[in-house]
C-alpha cells in the first residue's frame, strides 16, 4: 500500500492512470474474455506501482498504459458497431454483408 501512496504523492496524475488501468483490465476480462490482455494490463499496473519512485519509467509506463487503454476502447467501439450491423442484418433492415457466408458470429474482437 505504501508503494501506491508514494506513487500518488510523487505524481498526482497517477490516480487517473491507475483508474484507467483498472477499468481496462475489467473490460479485457469481462467483455473481451481474454486472459492475455488481462495479464498485460496487470503487468502494466504492477510496473506502474513498482516503479513509483523514479519519474521517467513511470511516465513511459503511463504512456504505454494510456495507448493500450485507447486501443481497447477502439476495439470495444468496433465490437459495438459490428453487433449493431449484425442486428440490422438479422432483422432485414440492412443488406446482407456480415451474414453472407455464415451466421456472423465472431470468437474474438481483439
Amino acid at each position: 500500500m505504501s508503494m501506491i501512496q508514494t506513487l500518488v504523492e510523487t505524481s498526482h496524475w497517477a490516480v487517473f492512470i491507475l483508474v484507467i488501468g483498472f477499468i481496462s483490465s475489467g473490460l479485457a476480462l469481462l467483455y473481451f474474455r481474454s486472459v492475455l490482455v488481462f495479464l498485460i494490463e496487470v503487468i502494466l499496473l504492477a510496473a506502474l506501482i513498482g516503479l513509483g519512485g523514479s519519474l521517467s519509467p513511470v511516465i513511459i509506463v503511463s504512456i504505454i498504459q494510456i495507448i493500450y487503454s485507447l486501443f481497447l476502447l477502439y476495439r470495444l467501439m468496433q465490437a459495438i458497431h459490428y453487433n449493431y450491423r449484425l442486428v440490422l442484418e438479422k432483422t432485414n433492415k440492412a443488406p446482407v454483408d456480415i451474414t453472407q457466408n455464415g451466421s456472423g458470429i465472431r470468437s474474438s474482437f481483439l
